[in-house]
């Protein structure tokens, strides 16, 4: 759980100060951290403290899960 692929995270955008709402894309092996932004804007490279997760989102577990997988969902939770 945390900073995974999937999850979603406020980022300061481009170190500017201003935080706006997207997803991790992809886990980089140096630790940092490319994100998907909601507006369709992409910022590759970015640091864990400039990020933070959103409150009750909860983060997908990237193992196994790629973009485009077929999956089956419990939807709305109603089995």
């Amino acid at each position: 759980a945390g900073l995974v692929t999937g999850a979603k995270v406020e980022c300061n955008y481009r170190g500017r100060g201003k935080f706006y709402p997207g997803r991790i894309s992809n886990v980089q092996e140096n630790g940092t951290f490319d994100v998907d932004y909601d507006d369709g804007e992409k910022e590759h490279g970015v640091a864990a403290e400039m990020l933070r997760l959103i409150a009750g989102a909860v983060p997908v577990d990237a193992a196994g899960l790629v973009t485009g997988a077929k999956v089956e969902c419990n939807y709305r939770g109603r089995g």
